[in-house]
């Protein structure tokens, strides 16, 4: 999508006004998202765990709009997490998380292997291409900045 807001920005004076444009827009979505989380309700196990089950019910009366029977399936759910989650704990003697993470070997693995695949994505240099693949067309010889970063389209599609 960022590819054809661009080509479509390139058509409005590209060197004074079109690229201002097509970083102005890159602004909105994180814009709306900000505005989003304003009317995010509180969490329903942190007001559990920080201020009481009076505080919880509280929430989840907004969530399912004072629906008894779902909030106490809810509750009742949400206890049976948090007590899974103490003994897990205790079970490894109040270790962090990150600890636990370490010294569970399935779960080390699994951290490496996401850890290597990020790094080789990185190193790769995909992210350079994607950059400048408006740039590697016209090096080919497309003539005009509306073709190239419309071609660019493809590429940025293909490696999302």
């Amino acid at each position: 999508m960022a590819y054809v807001v661009g080509g479509a920005f390139s058509y409005i004076d590209p060197v004074d006004i079109g690229w201002r444009l097509m970083f102005a827009f890159a602004a909105v979505p994180s814009v709306i998202q900000f505005i989003g989380f304003l009317f995010l309700p509180q969490s329903p196990r942190f007001a559990f765990e920080k201020e009481g089950i009076e505080a919880c019910e509280k929430v989840f009366e907004k969530i399912y709009e004072h629906n008894e029977d779902w909030i106490q399936y809810e509750i009742a759910e949400l206890r049976v997490a948090l007590e899974r989650a103490e003994r897990i704990k205790a079970l490894h003697n109040g270790a962090h998380v990150l600890f636990r993470v370490f010294s569970t070997p399935h779960l080390r693995k699994a951290l490496f292997v996401g850890c290597a695949l990020q790094i080789f994505q990185q190193a790769s240099g995909i992210n350079t291409i994607l950059y400048f693949t408006d740039t590697l067309f016209k090096s080919a010889g497309i003539i005009g900045n509306t073709y190239s970063i419309f071609l660019s389209v493809g590429p940025a599609g293909k490696c999302t």
